[in-house]
């Protein structure tokens, strides 16, 4: 690969959503969190090439250690959290209910 080949190389827009780990899940389909339909729904309208990541923050004794890393290091304040990641925008909890929000979110800047 030549050294002027990177120029070539486009960036990309990476979300994720952080929610609770469950110790049990019922059935193999059901949700993490009650608003999964809906982000699950809206992922169709991410801009071409974006990485969407689905991630846990470990079971409730660990997300609730005020030492969790994505308390520190993301500054979450509650789960389930939808980000954008290298910038400030999220959406937390109830707002992951309004698929408007959501689309707003994936949309490419």
């Amino acid at each position: 690969m030549s050294r002027d080949s990177h120029r070539n190389i486009s960036y990309f827009s990476i979300h994720f959503i952080v929610v609770a780990a469950h110790k049990i899940i019922v059935m193999q389909k059901c949700s993490f969190f009650p608003a999964e339909p809906i982000v699950r729904a809206e992922l169709d309208k991410m801009p071409e090439g974006a990485i969407f990541i689905y991630c846990q923050t470990g079971a409730r004794p660990e997300w609730k250690n005020v030492a969790n890393k994505f308390r520190t290091e993301l500054n979450l304040t509650g789960v389930p959290t939808l980000m954008k990641y290298g910038t400030t925008q999220k959406l937390v909890e109830g707002q992951l209910f309004h698929p408007e929000l959501v689309q707003m979110l994936f949309a490419d800047d």
